[in-house]
C-alpha cells in the first residue's frame, strides 16, 4: 500500500500548490485544496498500513479520477493540464490499490 500512498501524495502536492497555478485563491483553488488535504489524510492511513482506508482510498481514487477529468474539459481558472495529471496520478493510485487489496495473500 505504500506505493500507493506515495501516487496519492504527490496528488496532493499538485492538489495543494493549484493556487499557484490559477491565479490566487479562487473558489476552484480552494476547492483542489480541500482535495490534498484529504488525500494527504488517505495516504497517512496507507502508510499505517489501515486497510479499510485502502478501501475508502480505491472509491476515492476513481472518483478523483472522474472528477478531475470532468474538470479537464471545462473551462475553469485552473489549467486543464492539472486536471489531467491529477486524474492520471489518482488512476495509478486506484491500480496500484486495486492489486494490493485483491489478490490472493500469501500462505506460509
Amino acid at each position: 500500500m505504500k506505493p500507493a500512498a506515495l501516487l496519492i501524495v504527490v496528488s496532493a502536492i499538485l492538489h495543494l500548490v493549484t493556487p499557484l497555478l490559477a491565479g490566487g485563491l479562487t473558489p476552484d483553488a480552494m476547492f483542489m485544496m480541500q482535495g490534498g488535504i484529504l488525500y494527504l489524510v488517505l495516504a497517512f492511513g496507507l502508510n499505517r498500513n489501515w486497510r479499510w482506508i485502502a478501501y475508502l482510498a480505491f472509491i476515492m481514487m476513481l472518483a478523483g479520477t472522474i472528477i478531475s477529468l470532468g474538470f479537464s474539459f471545462d473551462g475553469t481558472t485552473i489549467p486543464a493540464w492539472l486536471y489531467s495529471v491529477n486524474a492520471a496520478f489518482s488512476f495509478l493510485a486506484a491500480i496500484v490499490l486495486f492489486v494490493s487489496l485483491w489478490r490472493p495473500r500469501q500462505t506460509a
